[in-house]
C-alpha cells in the first residue's frame, strides 16, 4: 500500500479488496496450494486493520463497502491533494 500511495498522482484514488472471514479457512487451505506449490496460507483480515493501515499511510478513506456475510470488504481510498 505503501508503494501505491508514494506513486499515486495527488488526488488519485486507489482501489482494494479485503477478505475478512472464510466460511471454511481450514478445508480451503488443506486442499489448495499457492504459487510455489505449497499449501495455501490465508490471512484474513479485518476492515478495521486495512482501514487503520491506510490512514497511516496518509490516505484518506472515501468509502466501504462489505458483504452481508461479512467475508469481503471493498475500499475506495483517495491520496489528499
Amino acid at each position: 500500500m505503501r508503494i501505491v500511495f508514494d506513486v499515486l498522482e495527488p488526488g488519485g484514488y486507489f482501489v482494494l479488496s479485503n477478505q475478512m472471514a472464510h466460511p471454511k479457512l481450514e478445508f480451503t487451505q488443506a486442499v489448495f496450494t499457492d504459487f510455489n506449490h505449497k499449501p495455501l496460507q490465508m490471512t484474513m483480515r479485518s476492515k478495521e486493520k486495512v482501514s487503520q493501515w491506510l490512514i497511516e499511510i496518509g490516505f484518506k478513506i472515501d468509502k466501504i463497502l462489505a458483504d452481508g456475510h461479512g467475508y469481503y470488504s471493498v475500499f475506495k481510498a483517495s491520496k489528499p491533494r
